[in-house]
Order: C-alpha cells, then structure tokens, then sequence
C-alpha cells in the first residue's frame, strides 16, 4: 500500500519515487488508480513516463471498477477502528495487521501474499510444517476461476447486460453533486474513442 497525495506536484512525486525505490526495488508494469485528482494531472503522466509504467484509469465514481483495492481499504478501516478503541497505537497495529496479512494464506490460492510476489515465506512466530512448493499455473488457474464464479453472481445480481456503446458515440458522465442544483450527469457531452471488453474511454476537447 502506498500514500495518496492530495496535492501532487512533481517534487512530491520524486519523493515517493525515493521511498519505492528504498522499499520494493521495483516498479510495476501497470499502475490502476481512479480517474480523480491527482492521477488525472500532467504530473503524474510525467511521473509514469519516468519510471516507465502504463497508468490504467478506471471509470470515475465507480467504486467496483477498483474492487479489489477498495474492498482491501474496507478491511484496513476495520483494523485502525478496532486500535482506535481499545486505545493502541493505530500506527504500529497498521504494521501488525499487515504483516499478519501477507502471511496469510489466501482462500483462493493457498498461498501468501508474499510468496506470490517474492517467492518465499515471511517468518512468523507461528510454528508449521514446511508446505509444497507453489504452483503458480494451479492458482492462476483457480484465481481465474473464482473470480468468473464472482463475476456471474455479480452480474445476475445486478441483472447485468451486455452495453452497446460504439466508438464515436456521444455519452453523457456521472459527476459528484457539489449542491442541490448540481445534476447526476455531466451536461457537457464526452465522445468515445476507444473500447476494451467492459472499459469505455472517452473524452471532450479538454478531459480524458
């Protein structure tokens, strides 16, 4: 987990390019944030061209487009609540929570965090019996399987269909309400120019 910064100047942004560098050693391939301040600025696509990787852009005010993160956001909330009241540094039970995490085998792959991403365990003061190595092919294959079994019950939930919005189409875009007057939409109207599996990216004269 790395900070959001809520004003993002590109000085600030060589700072966290520092602490990534002394803390993981590496740079992911795809970065997946929101579409909302600061990671819609120039600063931050100068910030991915530095260190060289593609930022994804996830569908404005549409939290289950990022569900992964938010529902991790959800657990840690829970965690620094529980701290808060019974009076423990939220800090330090921050640390313990997360390094209890990534030592946690995952329901879906059998395997911790920390061996997906490293290879290897974390010591824990937990005492065990040294487990089979970790297949990878066998938890891509049941990590992709679990996530359709989620995706068709979301969908049915939902009652969920097929869009069809096609490249050149005008829409209209979901806009957080500042007061009364404000409307649910965007009344400018924002042209589609590209189209990937469920992602619509679309655009006007001055907004991606």
């Amino acid at each position: 987990m790395y900070p959001v910064l809520s004003i993002c100047s590109w000085k600030a942004l060589r700072a966290t390019e520092n602490v990534t560098a002394t803390n993981t050693t590496m740079v992911r391939n795809v970065v997946k944030t929101d579409n909302d301040p600061p990671f819609n600025g120039s600063e931050f696509r100068e910030f991915a061209n530095h260190l060289g990787f593609k930022h994804r852009k996830i569908t404005p005010l549409w939290p289950q487009a990022n569900g992964e993160a938010e529902r991790f956001m959800k657990t840690i909330g829970k965690a620094i609540r529980a701290a808060h009241s019974e009076h423990r540094s939220c800090k330090q039970e921050l640390y313990n929570f997360l390094g209890n995490y990534r030592a946690t085998p995952h329901s879906t792959t059998n395997a911790t965090p920390t061996e997906l991403l490293l290879g290897r365990k974390l010591k824990t003061r937990v005492p065990e019996i040294t487990p089979p190595a970790v297949n990878k092919t066998v938890i891509q294959d049941n990590d992709w399987k679990r996530k359709e079994q989620m995706k068709q019950y979301a969908d049915g939930k939902r009652k969920a269909t097929q869009h069809k919005i096609k490249i050149g189409d005008q829409v209209l875009v979901k806009q957080q309400k500042t007061d009364k007057l404000s409307t649910p939409y965007n009344p400018q109207p924002y042209t589609v120019i590209k189209q990937h599996a469920s992602m619509v990216t679309a655009k006007t004269e001055d907004k991606e």
